[in-house]
């Protein structure tokens, strides 16, 4: 059979397309993503593992920057007196702090509460507050930030109450605050800081009163929380001063009387120890608020303060600066007849004269083209070198500086510190180098003049510190104010202890010189700051100041006390007194100087001198006494002690316990004293209230009113007494009328008017009045104590 064709075509399938494994291939990108994560991931935990520490501070990095790492400002260190008196102080204090964005966020009462706790415990009016957290047309805030500050520096106690709410939004950050608890006490001496610069000892001493800052900041602990830390700010090292706050304030205040009295450019007063060159006070006037250094006391004057607003800030800037400026070390004067002693030293010295030598003055002397007068254009006639410097007596002066020639003047100038700092530990001191003679311009007339202290210039301090030389054995002392730097711990890390510069003259030479000097007081020009059973020793001068034309004068006085044994000198000045010239004027510094060796009589009780020329003491001599040790006792008991004794007592200070006495205990007088003066701490034991001033009240008056105050009363009678039998080594202050000591010439003339006397104050009044009590009006003491009132 034949083969068929088949023609037929095959039957074709239904078109299908064959499924792509999707699923698979997903799978498979899958696995392969998630190898290289873990690969990457191993990686990375073998890093971290490899690197750990890296990678945590790494990761603490991240999370605590979160939170700014404060700094926490460290407390200033004090600056107190010799006494421990504190005269600046660095305080703890606190500034409030709002984050207004996270208030906004609050509920309404929660902001109300906020509101109202500022207010209450800060002060800040509630609208105010307000004002600070309302929100504009989007939502924002007024202060719109997280950090704004609602008030600063405020007290300790503010700042914990406002912690104490445990409020996020509003919290209380340390800082800190430099306070002067006596205002204008040695304001130019402690000085300020005012942004990059400083003054005073607050600029010498800056590094050591520092102190170390501290901070907040927070640390990531192993349970994954983060902790805040502080590390606590380390207070600065104290400064204790040669200060004694209480001279000092004497000696501010006879400047601020010959201020007001005379209208100068400056008065200025130094107290210092001779021996040892420790400054005990530096004043001036004008002066100002350490706490406010723009508070000016010159605003006290009615031509400063009606047109201080309208004053330029270049002109309030100068009157600022005036002030600020320490005159005693950065201000230049010619000396005038202070100088004259330490002129007397040099010849002496080089044997050019002797203590035996006479002088002879006509009133004038030709010198070169020129005729020089004395003060006493009549003559002093004869006089010997001891009345030459008791009389000031210009034509003596003229003979001696001639005999001694001008290389040795120069020299002897020089090692006397004119022209040189005298390293006092103070800024900005001059040396006035640049306003002395040299060899080619020392002419004899140039000679002449130097003699009494004129035609060169020199800084208060040199003066005092030259003269400091002649009386106390020979030996220039440098100067300081600043005795010793404490730390925290009360370890000494740095001492200031007496420095002599140079030897300048031989004890033989200061012996003569310093013993001299007491005729100015007994028969000379210092005649009327003589003190009745003490002696002094010291020379006034009167001296013109820079261009003759102008009539500027300054007047001065240095005095020292004891005689044999000097442990105290005291300087007081007026620069350039209104209505002064060469005729004279009222202003004179004998008030001054009389005044504050009065002052520092009765706060030393430095007993009476009984062979001093200025007169003798009466002194009980039918017995001895000791002085009892109160020191460290109660106040209040010591009082009652005191009382039945018959001893009056003068409160320095505030508190409840005795820290010093004055005579010290062991003293050994021949009498009794009249008052002691104590020096008060407070235990922080008891409570201090303030004694009511109970003067010019009669004596059941002043009983009520003591009593009523929560204190006792002792009156004392003495209406009947005799004040003038009573045993006294307290000096009696007297109140001078500062223009009962006048001057007519240049030049100081002796006080020969005995017309005139010392006006005591009185009280005058009706019946038996209170005139004096103990403690005085103000002062802070236990509650229960006695109040002594002496009426009459």
């Amino acid at each position: 059979m034949a083969n068929k064709i088949n023609n037929s075509r095959p039957k074709a399938k239904a078109h299908t397309t064959k499924p792509t494994n999707v699923t698979g291939r997903l799978l498979c990108m899958l696995l392969v993503f998630v190898i290289l994560l873990s690969y990457v991931g191993l990686y990375r935990v073998f890093a971290i593992k490899a690197d750990g520490k890296d990678y945590e501070k790494s990761a603490i990095y991240n999370q605590v920057n979160r939170i700014q790492d404060k700094i926490v400002s460290p407390n200033r260190g004090d600056i107190v007196d010799r006494n421990g008196e504190p005269l600046a102080v660095g305080e703890t204090v606190f500034n409030i702090i709002l984050d207004v964005r996270l208030m906004v966020e609050q509920k309404q009462d929660k902001q109300e509460e906020t509101i109202n706790n500022i207010n209450k415990i800060v002060g800040i009016p509630v609208e105010t507050i307000r004002s600070y957290v309302a929100l504009d047309a989007n939502k924002k805030p007024a202060k719109d930030t997280h950090y704004f500050i609602l008030a600063k520096k405020v007290p300790i106690s503010v700042g914990r109450k406002i912690n104490d709410l445990n409020c996020n939004w509003l919290y209380a950050e340390q800082d800190t605050k430099r306070s002067y608890p006596h205002g204008t006490l040695a304001a130019q001496v402690i000085g300020f800081t005012r942004g990059e610069a400083s003054w005073g000892i607050e600029s010498v001493y800056n590094d050591d009163m520092t102190g170390i800052p501290g901070r907040t900041f927070r640390t990531y602990e192993r349970n994954g929380s983060i902790v805040t830390q502080r590390e606590n700010p380390v207070k600065g090292n104290k400064l204790v001063t040669t200060l004694d706050a209480n001279i000092q304030q004497f000696a501010e205040d006879v400047c601020k009387t010959a201020y007001d009295a005379y209208d100068p450019e400056y008065t200025d007063s130094i107290v210092m120890n001779p021996k040892t060159g420790e400054i005990y006070a530096m004043a001036q006037y004008p002066s100002f608020d350490l706490n406010d250094p723009m508070k000016l006391t010159d605003l006290g004057k009615t031509n400063i303060s009606s047109t201080w607003d309208k004053m330029t800030d270049k002109q309030k800037n100068d009157l600022a600066n005036k002030a600020w400026k320490n005159f005693a070390i950065t201000d230049t004067f010619e000396p005038g007849s202070i100088y004259k002693p330490i002129v007397v030293a040099m010849a002496l010295e080089e044997g050019v004269i002797k203590s035996t030598d006479s002088f002879y003055c006509g009133g004038v002397k030709k010198i070169a083209d020129y005729e020089i007068h004395c003060h006493n254009r009549n003559g002093h006639g004869t006089l010997s070198l001891t009345g030459v410097l008791a009389q000031s007596c210009n034509i003596g002066m003229m003979e001696i500086i001639t005999k001694l020639g001008a290389e040795k003047y120069l020299q002897y100038q020089h090692d006397f510190g004119f022209g040189e700092k005298t390293g006092i530990d103070l800024p900005n001191e001059a040396s006035a180098s640049n306003l002395l003679y040299s060899l080619s311009n020392l002419h004899s007339a140039e000679m002449a003049t130097s003699s009494f202290g004129q035609g060169f210039n020199c800084t208060p301090i040199q003066a005092i510190t030259a003269f400091s030389s002649i009386i106390n054995g020979g030996k220039l002392m440098r100067p300081y104010v600043v005795s010793q730097v404490v730390d925290n711990d009360g370890n000494i890390v740095k001492e200031n202890s007496p420095q002599v510069v140079r030897s300048v003259v031989s004890k033989e030479t200061s012996d003569f010189v310093r013993t001299a000097m007491e005729d100015v007081f007994t028969e000379g020009t210092g005649k009327k700051a003589a003190i009745q059973g003490y002696a002094f020793g010291g020379k006034t001068g009167t001296a013109q100041q820079g261009d003759r034309s102008k009539q500027k004068y300054t007047l001065s006085f240095i005095a020292y006390h004891s005689i044999e044994d000097p442990n105290i000198i005291c300087l007081t000045l007026i620069h350039k007194p209104a209505n002064y010239s060469d005729v004279g004027g009222a202003a004179t510094p004998v008030p001054m100087m009389k005044t504050l060796l009065e002052k520092i009589i009765n706060y030393e009780a430095i007993p009476p001198d009984n062979d001093g020329k200025s007169g003798i003491a009466k002194v009980d001599t039918a017995q001895n006494y000791t002085v009892k040790d109160y020191t460290k006792s109660n106040l209040k008991s010591t009082i009652e002690t005191l009382i039945d004794e018959g001893i009056d007592f003068e409160v320095i200070g505030s508190g409840d316990t005795i820290a010093k006495q004055s005579p010290a205990g062991g003293t050994q007088l021949k009498a009794k004293p009249s008052k002691l003066l104590l020096s008060l701490s407070n235990s922080g034991k008891t409570t201090l209230v303030p004694v009511p001033d109970v003067t010019g009240l009669s004596a059941s008056d002043a009983k009520r009113m003591l009593e009523s105050s929560g204190f006792k009363c002792s009156v004392a009678d003495d209406s009947n007494s005799n004040s003038d039998e009573k045993e006294t080594y307290a000096i009696e202050t007297t109140t001078h009328d500062p223009l009962e000591d006048v001057e007519t010439t240049t030049e100081e003339k002796s006080d020969t008017d005995t017309s005139k006397s010392d006006k005591t104050k009185t009280t005058t009044s009706t019946g038996n009045q209170v005139y004096v009590q103990m403690p005085s009006a103000n002062v802070k003491v236990e509650s229960g104590t006695t109040v002594r009132v002496r009426i009459k």
